[in-house]
């Protein structure tokens, strides 16, 4: 049975207008107008009454789309179909008679969209059909229009970026009126769409954050160190402590190392000044063999000059055979 006009009125309206609501709020940079075409198989169920001689109740249709996407999940749709003609035979006063009753009309749906895959998507439509019909039969054309709800499932491919086929099944309720008679609708079809606009979601531009300020120079503390020798060598007492000196020189090629060598009282100063030069020499030489660039080493002899302590005991005497290694302060990159 037929909806009336109010009917479908009262169950599309709050549906329509939530639904908008919903689309409006949830607008994006998918949003893009397509226009389409389709072919397709119309059934125009209980559309012979039950005393027909015979009846064909299938007919070949067509239709024209034009949609907008407004979002990823949700679309506007209107679209012109024909669906074709339905035609059956009947026994009025001894003769056969046929009559033949065509359709056609306008559709206006919402269409809900939900994707399958990155080119496959399942989708829905829910909207009125405004139908126009005529049944023509011998002597007589009858015509009427009207609103009838109807609904669609099918599912798109989208072969390329601007291009797509489709596959549909729509369904009309009530579609007709008592003085042409009544049938529900179906219509089976497959189409093909072009989409209009970006071919894809355009990304949000957003603001390049500052480079990060350069890391703070580190500024390395002045080093020193001692190395000691025995009466009239320039042979160390014991292994000479150079271990972080060596590591601060090869780590850092810019570092210097200022090697200064010194001998006690005891002797001619001529003899102590070549000794403090030979002492200097083995320490700097110790520190080529561990790595160390010979060009950041400065080598100089002070014989008997700036002593630590006076020359009076022996032990004074040896604190004196010294070599000093001087390392400036660095500021360093990290």
């Amino acid at each position: 049975m037929a909806l009336s006009q109010a009917q479908i009125i009262r169950i599309a309206a709050p549906l329509i207008f939530s639904l908008t609501a919903s689309i409006a709020s949830a607008a994006d940079d998918l949003s893009y107008w397509y226009v389409g075409g389709k072919i397709g198989w119309s059934h125009f169920h209980n559309g012979c009454e039950a005393q027909a001689e015979s009846c064909d109740k299938d007919s070949g249709g067509w239709g024209a789309q034009l949609g907008y996407r407004a979002t990823e999940h949700w679309a506007f749709e209107a679209q012109y179909l024909d669906f074709g003609d339905a035609v059956a035979t009947y026994r009025e006063s001894g003769q056969l008679n046929q009559y033949t009753g065509s359709m056609a009309g306008w559709t206006v749906a919402l269409k809900g969209i939900l994707p399958l895959t990155k080119k496959t998507e399942l989708y829905g439509k829910v909207g009125s059909l405004y139908w126009d019909g005529e049944v023509k039969g011998p002597g007589s054309t009858r015509q009427d229009n009207d609103w009838a709800p109807m609904m669609a499932i099918g599912l798109d491919y989208h072969f390329s970026p601007r291009w797509s086929i489709s596959a549909e099944t729509q369904y009309a309720d009530g579609v007709g009126s008592e003085s042409i008679g009544g049938s529900n609708l179906f219509f089976t079809s497959v189409g093909v769409q072009y989409r209009f606009g970006p071919t894809q979601p355009q990304p949000q531009q957003k603001p390049t954050p500052p480079p990060p300020p350069p890391p703070a120079p580190v500024v390395l503390p002045a080093m020193h160190s001692e190395v000691h020798f025995a009466f009239d060598s320039a042979t160390p007492l014991d292994e000479p402590p150079l271990t972080a000196v060596v590591d601060r020189l090869v780590r850092y090629p810019d570092a210097r190392v200022i090697v200064k060598g010194y001998a006690d009282a005891t002797g001619p100063d001529a003899y102590n000044m070549k000794l403090s030069e030979r002492r200097a020499e083995a320490i700097k030489a110790e520190l080529v063999r561990q790595g160390v660039n010979p060009d950041q080493i400065t080598v100089e002899g002070f014989g008997e000059q700036n002593p630590v302590l006076d020359n009076e005991t022996a032990e004074h005497r040896a604190q004196n055979r010294r070599v000093h290694l001087y390392l400036p302060g660095l500021e360093v990159n990290p």
